[in-house]
């Protein structure tokens, strides 16, 4: 499965990016420039799209939007990273905030594994 991981923390995108392919079921594609992520996507074609929330140049929410106002990755579903809420408020909402789906920062790659599985 393709994961486009999309974040400004360089860190963070290496950090999650070794974790989820040592799954060995998932390829990641990280982009550390806002403006990137959609071109990025349009030539990868990920199976999932993980998005930070807030990132300089351009809020996630926005990438999200041109994704899902692009035929090529409109059905491509988005993951938003976040640090503003904690990991007890998602799960307790089942990963949903205001119809769109989430992952606290920092990360649990198992929790993040299974949400990937169950949109994906």
């Amino acid at each position: 499965m393709k994961i486009l991981l999309v974040d400004d923390e360089k860190q963070i995108c290496a950090s999650l990016k070794k974790s989820l392919e040592s799954a060995g079921e998932f390829s990641v594609e990280t982009i550390n420039d806002a403006a990137a992520a959609v071109p990025a996507a349009i030539k990868w074609k990920p199976d999932v799209v993980l998005l930070d929330v807030m990132m300089p140049g351009k809020s996630g929410s926005v990438i999200a939007r041109e994704l899902k106002e692009n035929e090529t990755t409109k059905d491509i579903p988005v993951i938003f990273l976040t640090g503003i809420v904690s990991g007890a408020e998602v799960q307790s909402q089942d990963n949903m905030i205001g119809g769109e789906y989430f992952a606290a920062k920092p990360v649990d790659t198992g929790a993040l594994i299974r949400l990937i599985k169950k949109i994906a």
